[in-house]
């Protein structure tokens, strides 16, 4: 099983360049597992399992959404 793992994927891409790469991410989605990392909370635009990590009052917390 192949994984792919992006950080901040989208970080300095314009609106367009946001679409193309979620267009690329959502095809390589179909022969591997894809793990975005980012600070951008519209991500659930992408109709996947999200895993949200804060920190609050100096304690890590991980939500599942």
């Amino acid at each position: 099983y192949n994984i792919l793992i992006f950080d901040e994927a989208f970080e300095n891409l314009d609106e367009e360049g946001v679409y193309d790469m979620y267009d690329l991410l959502k095809e390589a989605a179909k022969n591997c597992g894809v793990y975005l990392i980012t600070h951008n909370e519209n991500m659930d635009l992408m109709n996947t399992n999200i895993i949200d990590i804060q920190k609050i009052k100096n304690l890590t917390h991980v939500i599942t959404c």
